[in-house]
């Protein structure tokens, strides 16, 4: 599992949640979920200050 996808859930929401918080389109939250496509700085700010965690915690190489 993903580190934004156990984030995300910790927090009770939901893909299309975190989308709409961050005003992206739900595809994008999946895309990077899945690892599918690799997170863009804007994305990595937002999805940070959405979720209130570092961007370092999330965004971490595994």
């Amino acid at each position: 599992m993903s580190k934004l996808r156990e984030f995300r859930q910790a927090k009770g929401l939901t893909q299309t949640k975190l989308a709409r918080k961050i005003k992206m389109a739900n595809s994008c939250v999946s895309a990077v979920e899945t690892g599918n496509r690799q997170p863009w700085p804007n994305f990595q700010k937002r999805v940070s200050k959405a979720l209130g965690v570092p961007e370092s915690e999330i965004f971490c190489d595994e």
